[in-house]
């Protein structure tokens, strides 16, 4: 079974997903297998979207808001 799941929220995608598949403006700019686009995301656009997931772990900056 296929289910196509589309989502701004990078950290869910990889949660629920096998493989992903990044878009940017309706192009395709990085796919693969979920663990090899976390782990090592070869375009600026997907390192963007990890870079956006909140970390528990971390403090939040909240000068640019």
């Amino acid at each position: 079974m296929t289910i196509v799941f589309i989502t701004h929220d990078i950290g869910l995608a990889y949660y629920v997903s096998d493989s992903i598949y990044v878009m940017k403006d309706g192009v395709f700019v990085e796919k693969g297998n979920a663990d090899d686009i976390i782990l090592n995301p070869k375009a600026d656009y997907t390192r963007r979207l990890i870079n956006d997931v909140p970390k528990i772990y971390e403090k939040w900056d909240l000068s640019s808001a």
